[in-house]
């Protein structure tokens, strides 16, 4: 079987022996197929995850390993369906650099390819609506990875802290919540927010300061990598 990821390094997979086959699925389903190639690169890390329609996770992965392939399958259910694949990572690597690349597909038919990306999102399934109204609102779409466990302190498993955000107009705070990070919680963290068209919006976010030790006063040191885009343009990215 033959991935074809950047156009140029095509990648062939050989089963030889007894493999684990794609499950088959019922008529009521639809096969989702996540490619991950791990191109030049092997100490970088991403984890990416597919939620339904209300946000509740199906399937998620931490993929890593120079020129390393992996293959994720499942059946998800096809009908009233829209699913959001997510994706995230410690980097955005040249791209004339054999880099981490991925494939979704979903019922046979490709969804995206990408070999491009610090944070990247896209929704599927044949029942998925505007998340804000078109006419008036424009989507801000906020992502943030937390690269900071890959730093091997086990103490970052074993704390649990919360980045704060703001979004706000001239006049008052449009939303606002907190990102858990630490301990068992996911290290990518994705958030929709739609605000009137035309409007200014100011968005902020700060980092806790951690202390694992009383005595000394000694703090973790965060420094997560996170972007904000509004109707698709991307107006700050940190990495």
């Amino acid at each position: 079987q033959e991935f074809v990821f950047d156009g140029r390094n095509p990648i062939t997979s050989t089963e030889v022996g007894t493999c684990t086959k794609p499950p088959i699925c019922k008529d009521t389903e639809a096969l989702l197929e996540i490619q991950y190639w791990g191109g030049n690169f092997d100490y970088n890390q991403h984890s990416f995850r597919v939620e339904d329609k209300n946000g509740n996770t199906v399937l998620h992965g931490e993929p890593e390993g120079r020129y390393s392939l992996h293959q994720t399958d499942a059946c998800l259910p096809k009908d009233d369906a829209c699913y959001t694949f997510l994706i995230g990572g410690d980097y955005q690597w040249d791209p004339e650099i054999p880099p981490p690349t991925y494939s979704v597909f979903f019922d046979g038919e490709l969804v995206r390819r990408s070999n491009s990306w610090l944070l990247d999102s896209v929704r599927f399934g044949g029942n998925c609506k505007p998340l804000c109204n078109q006419e008036d609102e424009s989507l801000i779409e906020f992502f943030m990875y937390d690269r900071d466990r890959l730093r091997g302190d086990s103490r970052y498993y074993e704390v649990e802290y919360e980045y704060e955000w703001d979004l706000n107009d001239s006049s008052a705070t449009v939303s606002s919540g907190v990102v858990p990070q630490g301990a068992d919680n996911p290290p990518l963290a994705h958030k929709i927010m739609c605000v009137p068209k035309g409007s200014c919006s100011s968005f902020s976010i700060s980092a806790p300061n951690v202390i694992v030790n009383v005595t000394t006063n000694e703090a973790l040191f965060l420094y997560p990598v996170y972007s904000l885009a509004m109707d698709n343009v991307t107006y700050r990215k940190v990495q």
